[in-house]
């Protein structure tokens, strides 16, 4: 009928990075970006692709948007400051300073990590693009853990059995505009494993591309 105004359909697009970098920090609690030990804060990083996501609309309006999920691999790197290390010992990792007479010209830990985000999103247009927001579980499982450090000129693999954990579970926090966004993951489980290591939980905050 030609006095009934035609009300514009809203499709749910959600979001997840195709491509996203950010810095990261050991720290020595949850939902906490501080580091708990001698860490390099500038060049401890990571990165990470979602090749796969999806996502199921909540509601028929521009607003609540839906459930949303990916799955995606992550690099991550702990650069260690001031000489310090991690190692095992009679059983038990520790972060200390390197062995007496042996001067770390760097030092840190890296693993990869196959990561799944589930959340929630809100989104809106605004102008011509889209905002939106989303919170959310995610599970990572690390692979390759490894510390290495670079001493008397070589780069060496000091320890990859140091009592992590090999699954995670993070806090996922995600806000953006169009295809450019940032997002901030806190871990809610320690990278080692109780009573056998120190209780850190990663966290990184980061900007990201989206598609």
């Amino acid at each position: 009928m030609p006095f009934i105004k035609k009300k514009k359909s809203y499709n749910f697009e959600p979001h997840y990075p195709a491509v996203y970098a950010g810095f990261d920090k050991l720290s020595g609690g949850r939902i906490q970006y501080s580091a708990a030990l001698p860490q390099i804060g500038s060049k401890s990083w990571e990165w990470g692709i979602n090749p796969f996501s999806g996502g199921i609309a909540l509601t028929r309006d521009n607003h609540w948007g839906g459930v949303t999920s990916a799955l995606g691999i992550a690099r991550i790197v702990h650069k260690l400051d001031d000489n310090y290390g991690f190692e095992k010992i009679d059983g038990m990792t520790v972060c200390q300073p390197a062995p007496e007479g042996v001067e770390y010209q760097k030092s840190w830990l890296r693993y990869w990590a196959f990561r799944l985000p589930v959340s929630i999103e809100w989104q809106t247009k605004f102008g011509s693009s889209r905002t939106f927001i989303a919170a959310g579980p995610e599970v990572e499982w690390r692979v390759g853990i490894k510390f290495r450090a670079k001493y008397e000129g070589a780069k060496h693999t000091l320890s990859d059995k140091l009592n992590t954990h090999p699954l995670g579970l993070n806090l996922l926090l995600q806000a953006g505009y169009d295809c450019i966004g940032f997002n901030a993951r806190f871990a809610l489980t320690s990278l080692f494993e109780g009573n056998k290591g120190p209780e850190l939980y990663p966290a990184s905050l980061g900007i990201a591309w989206y598609w």
